[in-house]
């Protein structure tokens, strides 16, 4: 069966949005195998996890867990909890330098194609699992097969991939830090989703209010964040609120980092910047660059292990620095900093053919 068929509310738009590589078996209306470009363990599904999110253009927006099935076959009280990654996947900025508000999704973008629709979000779920081809065109085209959530699930550790549909760089919510509405008129949620993919796997409670659940038990001591090209601002979606109970600090075990994270460049330079300026005035409407630095990794507390993978050659459009990041982690104990050299924006998930690379952050930052 085509790959098309992932969710019928959602045929339309993955139609538009890019290709899927062959075809796999369908489980039932929204489970798949996962049988990613990159070779995979066998008997691992895909499903996706129903939040209640909805993105700009009305579609749903739900978490995706990457899972075992022989796991889930067992009754949750009776399975031994798994280790899990939460994957948040690169490219979620855009906003329309006009947009109507009779109709907020036509008109120009920042980004092409569209960022703001479930077709988008949804795509770079499956793009980052290897089993969509990624839609951006030439020379911002990402390579994924897979294999990083590949490799972890090798290792017996659940993913589970927010989508982002708002491009908002996982900034906003609208109940707790709301976009500019009267700009956008529409509201952003990337924060939200990452607040969601959080919660519900480190307090168990949390979902049980909602009514939702996962197939799969998990360790909460055992998580660990990977932020892929644009995901770097995820921290920032952690930072404490006068309300921690609402928005708690996400502190995990172990992170991965591929780079985004010093945005004071392109506040230092409105006037070369000025469409990114105004794109990211509708992301931090109240607080701008203050708001937009808040929870940077350059100036967050770490978690005992963390990795940076950086190339000098990232042909990422969007102008922001490490290099405050980098002098951070100097001599940083725990931290494991490689560079490379090739011309690409997310390394670790199918651009660079380097087995032993990935191997060997899996050893050194796994909890």
């Amino acid at each position: 069966m085509s790959r098309t068929a992932l969710l019928p509310a959602l045929l339309p738009a993955l139609m538009l949005t890019g290709c899927w590589k062959g075809t796999y078996a369908e489980l039932d209306t929204t489970t798949f195998r996962f049988e990613p470009e990159a070779s995979g363990p066998a008997g691992w599904s895909v499903a996706p996890v129903d939040v209640g999110l909805v993105c700009p253009d009305e579609r749903s927006a739900p978490l995706y867990l990457l899972y075992p099935d022989d796991a889930a076959a067992v009754a949750l009280e009776e399975q031994e909890p798994l280790p899990l990654a939460i994957l948040f996947g690169s490219g979620s900025f855009d906003f329309l330098y006009a947009p109507e508000p009779a109709d907020p999704l036509v008109g120009t973008h920042f980004a092409e194609p569209s960022r703001l629709t479930g077709g988008w979000g949804v795509g770079q779920v499956f793009a980052a699992l290897g089993m969509a081809a990624d839609p951006r065109p030439e020379p911002t085209r990402e390579v994924h097969d897979g294999r990083l959530p590949a490799a972890l699930a090798a290792r017996g550790y659940a993913v589970l991939l927010p989508t982002n549909c708002w491009g908002d760089l996982w900034a906003d919510d609208r109940a707790l830090h709301p976009n500019s509405f009267e700009a956008d008129f529409f509201f952003r949620d990337g924060r939200a989703a990452a607040q969601w993919a959080w919660r519900l796997v480190a307090e168990p409670a949390f979902g049980e209010a909602f009514g939702v659940s996962l197939p799969i038990a998990v360790d909460p001591d055992r998580l660990v964040l990977v932020g892929l090209g644009e995901a770097g601002p995820w921290p920032r979606s952690c930072r404490p609120t006068p309300t921690p109970t609402v928005s708690p600090t996400c502190r995990s075990p172990a992170r991965w980092w591929t780079p985004f994270d010093d945005l004071r460049p392109v506040f230092a330079d409105p006037g070369l910047y000025a469409s990114i300026v105004e794109g990211f005035s509708r992301l931090w409407p109240n607080d701008g660059e203050a708001g937009a630095q808040t929870g940077s990794l350059w100036a967050s507390p770490l978690p005992d292990r963390f990795a940076l993978v950086y190339s000098t050659a990232d042909p990422q459009p969007l102008p922001v620095s490490i290099d405050a990041l980098l002098e951070r982690l100097d001599g940083e104990p725990g931290a494991v900093v490689v560079e490379r050299s090739e011309p690409a924006h997310v390394l670790l998930n199918g651009a660079v053919d380097d087995p032993a690379l990935l191997d060997g952050l899996l050893d050194a930052v796994l909890p």
